[in-house]
């Protein structure tokens, strides 16, 4: 619906403050609707995870959001893993990662207005 060419002609004739409204009612909805899904509808496949870091040598994947942001522990042959995730970023708010050494920090930062 929202790629739709009659969709984007209604909601651009549209003041910016009705379409923020409608945006905003849609990022509520949509929020609403994801924390009612399973995890495993919302996040990656761990088989496929594991897989891709096999293939590539690796024992930390950083990838975008799945709605599940966070760092995720497990074991991939016998040694230590991590999978992290990154947080979506908002109009105002965002996160970013900063690596020290062999530590992996998220921290929130704020978006210029």
């Amino acid at each position: 619906m929202l790629r739709s060419d009659a969709f984007a002609k209604d909601f651009l004739s549209k003041t910016i403050e009705e379409r923020r409204a409608i945006a905003a009612n849609y990022r509520q909805r949509s929020g609403e609707a994801t924390s009612l899904k399973a995890d495993g509808i919302m996040d990656v496949n761990q088989k496929t995870v594991a897989e891709t870091m096999r293939e590539n040598g690796v024992l930390r994947l950083i990838h975008g959001h799945t709605h599940r942001p966070g760092f995720h522990d497990f074991t991939l042959d016998g040694k230590a893993a991590q999978r992290v995730v990154l947080s979506e970023w908002h109009e105002n708010y965002g996160a970013a990662l900063r690596q020290t050494g062999s530590d992996i920090l998220s921290y929130p930062i704020e978006l210029a207005p």
